[in-house]
């Protein structure tokens, strides 16, 4: 009986830390995805971003479902937002599949 306490106690602990590597493997915002500071109002919000290396056509912006333009630039101004409103914003590189679900960054955004 003993034995079996202690055996099940290794395997959580091993079980323990491979989560706890798989998640620190794993990064939470790879992108760095984020609003720019003092742009958010009640209608506007800038987003920003860093430069991924595999983005030689741009980056397409889905807000709410609905594909934005595709831009070269490592910033977005959103525009036309309903005052005190969450807006779920998707981003990846241009042309490319999601092969992962870190490769689209989601953020959730409200409004002002």
């Amino acid at each position: 009986m003993n034995v079996m306490k202690n055996l099940c106690r290794y395997v959580i602990a091993a079980m323990l830390v491979l989560f706890a590597y798989a998640a620190a493997a794993m990064p939470a915002n790879p992108w760095n995805l984020l609003t720019a500071p003092g742009s958010v109002s009640a209608t506007t919000a800038t987003i920003l971003w860093d430069k991924q290396e595999d983005a030689a056509n741009g980056y397409q912006l889905i807000l709410n479902g609905k594909p934005l333009n595709v831009t070269r630039a490592t910033n977005y101004i959103l525009t036309d937002l309903q005052p005190a409103t969450t807006y779920k914003l998707e981003i990846g590189v241009a042309g490319v599949k999601a092969k992962s679900p870190h490769q689209f960054p989601l953020y959730n955004y409200r409004s002002r």
